[in-house]
């Protein structure tokens, strides 16, 4: 084809991009042409499906699949090997699945060591496919950032070798051609994803994910899920696990916080009576308990290096050995998903975080938003909890969250996430049956009562008077009313001495395990990580909580409600 030619075709497609309206649309044409295209240039082999995906921060935020071999779109995924090269070249390339080659835009070869192979842990998926080779193409803004991947699988007779150079660089222009018009259009208005007992609430932020979700659910991939505590991780695997082939077997949470180094791989993998001191009786680790279903490894940062190794022989023989067991290895029939709210990539060059583990289980990432980056769900996500208080409760009746009050949740910020309205919901409720009587069947939350639940909230009092971020301030406002109370409030047989004074770090704990929902967050956050690893947290707080009680007991009021149920 001559350069005019090719133009007429460039010119062509930059004409229908123009017209259509929707990213998905755009995308869909772009595949088209590659797909075309690229089997033009790699004659007699055919090119005959093409996936885009758009991974910004590291995480899926698109994924248009096409598939010209009359494939279900769920049945194939991009290389997760391919987007790692363009990661790490910056440049269009080819894969060739069975010599285990990558050839660059410049025609340099380059063949993956054996160590690799967590790397290329799609190999076998794209062979089952009969796939022999893999463009890569990088989608990047103006200034050359990567934030997607075009990949084209292709099958070529056996002993042909496309010569990829020309190909590359060909097929990369077209793209970088259409790039501005795929980043830049609107998505297309999602078909409304029905909430179930599990996603009960679906916003617009949160819709094109779930859509994603529901494709991962059905591969058996790792899933990696990243972000904040509280956002729903955990509620995300599990939802995962019930979309998926495994629904039927049992769902399996380990969460490595809770968890000392040394016992990680015990915990992972179990043990046989008189493995170790304390081993007293057999013990079926997470995965056993998982078997035939799906595990849920949240905190993975938690990991520490040597039971990593452990993990990833786990994650890429599928084979594990019990601690203390005589036997040969077990076989794991098991999906394993993972959940961090740490940026791993940092950790993998800190030296903190294995780079193959990394890369194994960094196939099918999520970035899941902060309940702030949702703010449409808030609302409808309290009615829902409000509604679950009622019927945790037991009470009859109905229960139900004023307009206002919802509204007044949504122009709040919630560091917390779902855990911290969760919190508030549940105090608000409270709040309303008190006013209401305990006796009451129709329970409706107002924005009074929502007031009220929120005023119990770290800094809130301090809020009213000083401005955001004055906490020495607020501390010596602390300071000073129980100044007072010694030397002006106090009646006859009532006193206070320093001790009391020491019940201030049980109320710091509980107001921070109230602020993001979990008390162990609470002590990591004031650098106490040693008191959770040795699991001598819960006897911490019972101390602080007893002198929180006496305190309280003196001054003749009830304790706060953030110091209860922690």
């Amino acid at each position: 084809m001559t350069w005019l030619q090719q133009w007429d075709e460039m010119r062509s497609l930059l004409n229908e991009l123009r017209r259509v309206e929707t990213f998905e649309a755009a995308a869909e044409a772009v595949l088209d042409d590659l797909l075309t295209r690229c089997g033009a240039l790699c004659a007699p082999a055919s090119c005959f499906r093409g996936a885009l995906h758009l991974r910004p921060d590291g995480g899926y935020e698109g994924l248009i699949l096409r598939d010209r071999g009359g494939g279900e779109a769920h049945d194939f995924l991009p290389s997760s090997t391919a987007w790692v090269g363009l990661q790490r070249h910056g440049a269009p390339l080819a894969l060739d699945v069975y010599r285990r080659a990558v050839t660059l835009e410049n025609g340099e070869v380059q063949r993956l060591p054996r160590t690799e192979d967590a790397v290329f842990a799609s190999r076998v998926g794209l062979m089952e496919r009969l796939t022999t080779h893999v463009v890569a193409l990088p989608v990047r803004f103006l200034r050359g950032e990567l934030v997607g991947m075009i990949a084209l699988e292709i099958a070529a007779p056996a002993g042909a070798r496309p010569s990829w150079a020309a190909a590359l660089t060909e097929l990369q222009l077209r793209l970088d051609a259409a790039a501005p018009f795929l980043l830049s259009l609107p998505r297309a208005p999602g078909p409304t994803v029905t909430g179930d007992s599990l996603l009960p609430v679906v916003g617009a932020r949160m819709r094109p994910l779930i859509e994603l979700l529901e494709v991962f659910a059905l591969q058996d991939e790792t899933l990696l899920l990243l972000g904040a505590t509280g956002a729903g991780k955990s509620r995300l695997s599990r939802w995962c696990h019930m979309k998926s082939p495994r629904a039927e077997g049992p769902f399996e949470h380990l969460d490595l916080i809770t968890v000392p180094d040394d016992m990680q791989m015990a915990e992972l993998l179990g043990w046989k009576r008189g493995a170790f001191t304390g081993a007293v009786l057999d013990y079926d680790g997470a995965v056993a308990r998982a078997e035939g279903g799906t595990l849920f490894i949240d905190e993975i940062d938690k990991l520490s290096l040597r039971a990593q190794a452990g993990l990833l022989q786990l994650l890429e023989d599928r084979t594990y050995r019990v601690l203390g067991s005589k036997g040969g290895l077990k076989l794991a029939d098991v999906r394993i998903l993972v959940g961090s709210n740490a940026d791993l990539h940092s950790l993998v060059r800190e030296g903190r975080f294995r780079e193959d583990l990394y890369y194994r289980i960094c196939v099918l990432p999520l970035q899941i938003p902060s309940l702030d980056e949702r703010a449409d769900e808030i609302a409808d996500w309290a009615a829902v909890m409000v509604a679950r208080r009622q019927t945790s409760a037991g009470k009859g009746g109905s229960a139900r969250l004023a307009p206002e009050a919802g509204a007044l949740l949504a122009r709040r910020s919630w560091p917390g996430n779902l855990r911290q309205l969760d919190n508030v919901v549940r105090r608000s409720y409270t709040v309303a049956l008190a006013r209401l009587g305990v006796g009451a069947t129709a329970i409706e939350v107002t924005a009074a009562d929502v007031e009220r639940a929120l005023g119990f909230e770290p800094g809130s009092a301090a809020r009213a008077t000083r401005t955001d971020g004055d906490t020495a301030g607020a501390l010596e406002d602390a300071a000073a009313a129980l100044a007072r109370a010694v030397t002006a409030e106090w009646g006859e047989g009532r006193t206070l001495d320093l001790d009391h004074a020491r019940a201030f770090e049980g109320l710091l704990i509980g107001a921070l395990a109230d602020a993001l929902g979990d008390r162990r967050e609470a002590y990591l956050a004031l650098d106490r990580e040693g008191l959770v690893k040795n699991r001598n947290d819960s006897k911490h707080w019972q101390k602080a909580s007893q002198r929180v009680t006496a305190l309280y007991e003196v001054l003749g009021a009830a304790p706060p409600l953030f110091m209860s149920d922690k």
